[in-house]
């Protein structure tokens, strides 16, 4: 009888053991090229054909770089046996995300600092397997991905992908807090959704421009209010930290996009302060920038230009249903016993703009309307 029906080959973490019902045996392996010799007692057993899971530590050569191999690397996690994970879990896994409304602010915001903190991770590790794994985590469900056109025209510019983001309905948040291994990174926002009050005692580092609501006093919390624009923080904390990551072309251009957005490109006067202009001088000019994909603007692209792009994109609702629009900024609230959930989004347009005053639109609305509310 062969070998292949005698003995049944597993992993166990990095070794590799045979078994024969309950009976163990001594086992020493050694790797060639075209696979591997397993030695039990006397016998030898070539298995040429073995799969072990890998996740990609090696540094990353830019933002884009970063992102795609994020997405990788939490496609090879998934598909990782309960053993085989333990090692990651063991250095722990970070969540980098936005808030739940998933503006510009919120999804640059996600990407740059999970940059940022996975080269923190890799210097401290010195490039080793003792880094934890770093995924920057869209807060909302892949399905309201295209719900921004700013954010999407922001990611074309970039050269980043939207099929290399992470999305938080694609995430086992549940497993990691089993695991004991979740860390959570908040940005653009300080207190969580009561929808995710759950992962309150995992959030360690907080990086934002809004009021200080004081909740989770165990985070490194980074908080300057007012600030007009998240991204200012992140950019600050990028020079800090790490200043040759300002070089890199996408997170340079997502950092001016989300500062340029949410200041009005510095003209809103009640949002925009000294520290937005700031952070923004530390940015390279425009003009030393690639822009990827075609994109229709102006060839001489300057921010005002750019400024007035994203904006058309964040206020074109085109192919969007009244529900879509509205979930486009929908937020969460519960009250003080978190015994309700209230659902609130702003929308700029009047109901007569919307075309409700029609019947037929209007059942169709409802109808919609308590898919939505079926769903959450």
């Amino acid at each position: 009888m062969s070998m292949r029906m005698l003995y049944r080959p597993f992993f166990v973490r990095k070794a590799i053991c045979l078994s024969k019902g309950c009976a163990a045996f001594p086992v020493s392996c050694s790797y060639l090229g075209d696979g591997i010799n397993i030695q039990v007692k006397s016998w030898t057993y070539k298995c040429s054909s073995f799969s072990v899971q890998r996740m990609d530590n090696g540094p990353s050569s830019s933002l884009v770089d970063y992102v795609s191999k994020c997405k990788r690397n939490l496609q090879t996690l998934l598909k990782m046996s309960k053993i085989e994970r333990k090692d990651v879990e063991a250095s722990g896994i970070w969540v980098v995300c936005g808030n739940e409304a998933h503006d510009l602010d919120s999804q640059v915001c996600a990407l740059v600092t999970s940059r940022l903190l996975s080269s923190q991770q890799q210097q401290k590790g010195s490039g080793s397997d003792s880094s934890g794994l770093v995924l920057p985590v869209m807060n909302v469900s892949r399905q309201e991905a295209d719900l921004r056109k700013d954010n999407i025209l922001a990611l074309k510019i970039a050269g980043i992908s939207n099929e290399d983001l992470i999305y938080m309905d694609e995430v086992p948040m549940e497993e990691w807090i089993k695991a004991g291994c979740l860390n959570i990174a908040l940005c653009d926002h300080n207190e969580l959704s009561p929808r995710q009050a759950k992962f309150e005692t995992f959030v360690k580092i907080i990086i934002d421009h809004h009021r200080d609501t004081g909740y989770y006093p165990q985070a490194d919390r980074t908080i300057r209010f007012p600030t007009g624009s998240c991204a200012s923080l992140v950019a600050e904390a990028v020079f800090k930290s790490s200043p040759e990551l300002l070089k890199d072309n996408a997170i340079a251009l997502l950092l001016r996009c989300a500062i340029l957005i949410d200041t009005q490109n510095f003209t809103d006067e009640h949002k925009t302060t000294e520290f937005d202009v700031e952070m923004f001088g530390l940015l390279p000019p425009l003009a030393a920038l690639k822009l990827h994909g075609k994109v229709e603007m102006d060839v001489d692209l300057d921010d005002k230009k750019l400024h007035n792009a994203l904006k058309s994109a964040q206020k074109d609702t085109d192919g969007l249903s009244t529900v879509d629009i509205i979930r486009k900024d929908l937020k969460y609230a519960a009250d003080t016993n978190r015994n309700y959930l209230f659902a609130v989004s702003s929308v700029k347009s009047t109901v007569e703009e919307l075309g409700l005053y029609e019947q037929n639109k209007k059942g169709k609305f409802l109808l919609q309307l308590i898919e939505l509310m079926d769903a959450e």
